[in-house]
């Protein structure tokens, strides 16, 4: 059995450069109360948002072009996070018989492994603004991939990167299934 994992950080975007309105960036603070309930959330860690609401399906969308290029017809479905509640209207390429949105990536994955379905696993944690949970990463698992898949990932990559992510870790796995 193959499988494959791309792990990278939101480090720029093609937004990065340009002008645009201001969203607001946390929630509105009315008395100490909520700046006490703020300073609980309690995090050891704070990611610098990379995106607004809107420039986060612009990336993602950028991201799942790259990969429906490069993954050919190699993949029976793709499942994604879905990091709702979004009041924006979601790209198109967000839809589609081959791409399925989940709460839970990882209950889906283990489903689809046990069917031995050909699919692909996308995590993000894109953060829009300071008390949104996530470090800016994108993770992708192959599972099942082609036999030239690190052809195939090493193309994705050069995608990714020129979209601003900034690669972590890639690796392909090849286990041998036991017979009886």
């Amino acid at each position: 059995m193959i499988s494959a994992r791309y792990e990278g950080v939101l480090a720029t975007t093609k937004y990065a450069s340009r002008v645009k309105r201001a969203t607001p960036p946390n929630p509105a603070f009315d008395d100490d109360r909520d700046f006490e309930s703020f300073a609980k959330i309690g995090r050891w860690r704070w990611s610098t948002p990379q995106v607004g609401y809107e420039e986060k399906y612009g990336v993602l969308s950028d991201l799942l072009r790259i990969i429906r290029t490069h993954r050919g017809d190699s993949v029976d479905e793709m499942i994604m996070t879905s990091r709702m509640p979004s009041t924006l209207r979601m790209p198109k390429e967000m839809f589609g018989d081959d791409l399925f949105l989940v709460v839970d990536v990882e209950a889906e994955a283990r489903e689809l492994i046990r069917l031995g379905r050909r699919f692909i696993a996308i995590r993000e944690g894109f953060v829009r603004n300071i008390v949104e949970a996530g470090q800016n990463e994108f993770v992708l698992d192959w599972h099942q991939p082609p036999a030239d898949v690190e052809a195939r990932l090493a193309a994705m990559i050069i995608g990714f990167e020129l979209a601003g992510l900034r690669t972590s870790l890639s690796t392909v796995r090849r286990e041998e299934v036991g017979h009886e």
